[in-house]
């Protein structure tokens, strides 16, 4: 009979070698994770507490639309390069308060050549008094020949042609002085002439700066500085101040709080 050794199984201890280590590592892991969420889920909170309040202004909403009265889109009389503008929407600008202006070169220009005729005229008008007076001088000096020559000629002691000719040249003179004062009619309508031209210059130019017509609020601004405008182009909505007012629906609950201001 013959006898057999059985020899021992040692897979089972050489599988629990190799896999107990990281098996402990995953489980240290898992542990550390449990504890970190345990004491972030069971930290101590921070609460605020709010202090009591008193006089709480209660405020009411509704839906509705704000209306005015006086309502105006102002803007110039007069095209040009737009170069400043010195309001924007909500401001609240008071009556006479400079809003915007345009480009000015071109017609400073026309303005100071408008003056440059009145002074021409100016100049105008005291050459034809100048004239004038010499003219009357003249002709006091013919009237004064010309009856000398009619007394001689009337005693024939000049001849007759000789107080023809000084009778013509108290009708020349005379007809110089009447050419003196036209001359100086004329240059007088010349310098009225003149005036108006500079007045009619110096509008267009006032023209080219935006005044506010009232105190107003500002509503909404059309144009920004650069944009070349057309006369009557709006730049700006006006309201009237003190000529708006709201119109709003609130929930019935809430009316009893309502109040002017």
């Amino acid at each position: 009979m013959s006898t057999q050794s059985i020899e021992p199984v040692s897979s089972g201890r050489s599988s629990l070698r190799k896999w107990g280590k990281p098996l402990a590592i995953v489980l240290s892991v898992a542990a550390v994770i449990a504890a970190s969420v345990w004491i972030i889920s069971n930290r101590p909170i921070t609460v605020h507490v709010a202090s009591p309040e008193t006089n709480v202004v209660v405020r009411v909403f509704g839906l509705g639309t704000v209306e005015a009265r006086v309502v105006s889109k102002v803007g110039f009389e007069v095209g040009a390069t737009l170069v400043e503008l010195n309001a924007d929407h909500g401001d609240r600008v008071e009556k006479g308060k400079v809003l915007a202006r345009l480009a000015t070169s071109e017609q400073e220009a026309k303005v100071a050549k408008a003056m440059a005729f009145i002074q021409l005229a100016e100049g105008n008008i005291k050459k034809a008094e100048a004239t004038l007076e010499k003219a009357r001088a003249v002709l006091a000096q013919k009237l004064e020949a010309n009856r000398c020559k009619q007394t001689l000629a009337g005693r024939n002691i000049v001849s007759e042609q000789s107080a023809e000719a000084a009778l013509r040249d108290e009708a020349v003179a005379k007809a110089d002085v009447s050419l003196a004062l036209s001359d100086g009619e004329a240059a007088k309508a010349q310098i009225a002439d003149a005036r108006a031209q500079l007045q009619f210059e110096e509008t267009l130019l006032r023209h080219r700066t935006l005044i506010a017509p009232y105190d107003a609020v500002v509503v909404d601004r059309l144009k920004e500085p650069g944009s070349v405008i057309k006369a009557g182009d709006p730049i700006f909505t006006l309201v009237a101040v003190d000529s708006y007012w709201g119109l709003a629906y609130v929930d019935e609950a809430g009316a009893g709080f309502i109040e002017e201001g």
